[in-house]
């Protein structure tokens, strides 16, 4: 099992980055991020609508994480609708992948029992696997401050050292 500090290095340094669920009525937000990104960028996404708009951007799409050929992913980006991150998590815990941010909601803080038992199942599939999540947004920001990781707004011309937005969007560099 990989330590804590190389886990961290590979989520925070990432040389393979996965980008699950973008899709053209976000402009392809999420990969558009991660134009500046100098390593591996694989889109995966099932919906044939997506297809063409991923391909223009220059990125090989797969209809799933597993089917990416790359052994080593160091980190997901996952914008996915809530019933589908327990399987998004599966295949990352599956494929050994160093990290993965959630970008979707609709869990816990709705107070539905279905988003709490969702969080629930996530929460346990993380623990049983040797994983650690985050519990909420301003965690999420604070961790990518920390590393070569920069989140930044969908609007190019913000500065990228403001990070209080909910229109906003995370980018890899390496």
């Amino acid at each position: 099992m990989e330590d804590k500090i190389s886990r961290l290095t590979r989520v925070f340094n990432p040389r393979a980055v996965a980008v699950v669920g973008d899709k053209a009525q976000t402009n392809y937000m999420w990969l558009n991020s991660q134009s500046e990104f100098k390593g591996r960028l694989y889109s995966v996404n099932i919906d044939s609508r997506e297809f063409e708009g991923i391909a223009a951007l220059g990125v090989k799409n797969y209809p799933s994480l597993m089917e990416v050929p790359d052994d080593e992913i160091d980190y997901v980006i996952v914008a996915v609708p809530r019933e589908v991150s327990p399987i998004i998590l599966r295949d990352c815990i599956k494929k050994g992948v160093g990290g993965a941010m959630f970008f979707t909601s609709g869990f816990a803080e709705t107070g539905e029992e279905k988003g709490i038992q969702l969080q629930q199942t996530l929460t346990k599939m993380a623990k049983e696997a040797g994983k650690r999540g985050f519990a909420d947004g301003r965690r999420k920001v604070a961790a990518c401050a920390v590393s070569r990781l920069e989140h930044r707004y969908a609007d190019r011309s913000a500065p990228p050292d403001r990070i209080d937005g909910a229109d906003s969007r995370f980018r890899a560099r390496g």
